[in-house]
């Protein structure tokens, strides 16, 4: 399809996880008209709705959470057409859960932290814990979310959860 799609948005690109944090407005663009004079026409649609003939530009608003699809279709003169669709992702919550369990070895030597979150609409990318505030945090990408810890060496942890958005919780 050679209608463009142009514009900015905040942020430029989605998260690390493919998901946009927050509500996303494109703007759509035809191109001129071919140097030989003859004519495509474009449409587009979004989620399956009815096709709408892209004359020279248009704003295309995405107002809810969750999947979306651009579809662009181009016809030329002799009918021939071309098709794309495009996906976006949207998650405009935190994570939805972050709880931490603990238990510790018999003898007391190394604790064990169980780390249970969830986020209900983009899913996670990755749960983690670092043992002080200026230390990196050691991420996990899958579950089960468990670390242990020496008893003696670290006096508290911290855990948190990002969503595939970005949004973190601590």
């Amino acid at each position: 399809v050679k209608a463009c799609i142009s514009g900015t948005q905040e942020p430029a690109s989605p998260a690390p996880g493919g998901w946009y944090d927050r509500l996303l407005t494109l703007e759509l663009t035809a191109p001129k008209a071919q140097a030989d004079g003859s004519a495509e026409r474009y449409f587009y649609s979004l989620d399956g709705a009815g096709e709408t003939e892209l004359l020279s530009s248009a704003r295309v608003s995405l107002y809810s959470e969750g999947a979306h699809v651009l579809a662009l279709r181009s016809q030329d003169a002799a009918g021939n057409e071309q098709t794309q669709e495009i996906a976006f992702h949207v998650d405009l919550r935190e994570v939805d859960r972050l709880d931490v369990s603990a238990t510790q070895e018999s003898d007391g030597t190394y604790a064990y932290l169980t780390i249970a979150a969830q986020d209900m609409t983009s899913g996670l990318y990755a749960v983690g814990y670092r043992t002080s505030d200026t230390a990196p945090w050691t991420d996990q990408k899958t579950s089960p979310y468990a670390i242990r810890v020496p008893v003696d060496q670290v006096r508290s942890v911290q855990v948190h959860a990002v969503d595939n958005a970005g949004h973190e919780k601590i």
